[in-house]
């Protein structure tokens, strides 16, 4: 079945009560619920626009795939990623170890492509006014705990197809110790020539 309208605004509105639909049957490789437009759209709107009463604690967006949380906007405008409780502009939840990167690229025989991440700068014609700090840390400990932070590069080897797999090249421990070759440095700076296999 289609829905064809012309060019007019139509407007739902509910006081009270739930609308929910339910599909049970096959769907294929067809999409469930589609909104697309075609090349002669024009104009500066959006086509899905959700949007929230002022001071209302609803939440504007969630999404789950089956009983995962996958995507959530609360009522604060913070987006949460397998989460509902963000409490920052972007959350990821914590229960397991996640891994944020760019995929692989899927043109035969092409290099990788860059990921750059950067603070804010300062306005435009703003004088002697500094740009924001980038800051990379750990997460929180208690106790006699602590966290690190890894950087890791992959290392060249011989010509080939072969996958040559990032490996830790420098470390900054809990205590602010720093090794620079070496995993687990036990002074302020230690220096160590990476081995002939990295």
């Amino acid at each position: 079945q289609s829905l064809s309208m012309g060019a007019h605004n139509t407007t739902w509105s509910w006081t009270t009560g739930v609308y929910s639909s339910n599909w049970t049957g096959n769907t294929g490789a067809s999409n469930i619920f589609s909104l697309t437009t075609d090349a002669s759209v024009a104009g500066t709107g959006a086509l899905l626009n959700l949007q929230t009463g002022a001071g209302t604690n609803l939440s504007p967006l969630r999404v789950r795939a089956g009983a995962t949380e996958a995507l959530f906007v609360n009522n604060a405008g913070n987006v949460g990623i397998s989460t509902t409780s963000p409490t920052r502009i972007l959350g990821i939840g914590g229960n397991t170890a996640r891994t944020i990167g760019l995929e692989r690229h899927s043109t035969a025989d092409t290099a990788g492509s860059n990921l750059t991440l950067n603070a804010g700068g300062a306005s435009s014609g703003a004088t002697n006014k500094a740009g924001g700090d980038l800051v990379l840390q750990g997460g929180t400990s208690t106790g006699s705990g602590s966290s690190n932070i890894y950087l890791q590069t992959a290392t060249a080897g011989g010509t080939g197809t072969a996958d040559r797999a990032p490996s830790t090249k420098m470390t900054i421990t809990g205590a602010g110790n720093v090794g620079i070759g070496i995993t687990s440095p036990v002074a302020g700076l230690n220096l160590s020539s990476p081995s002939a296999a990295d």
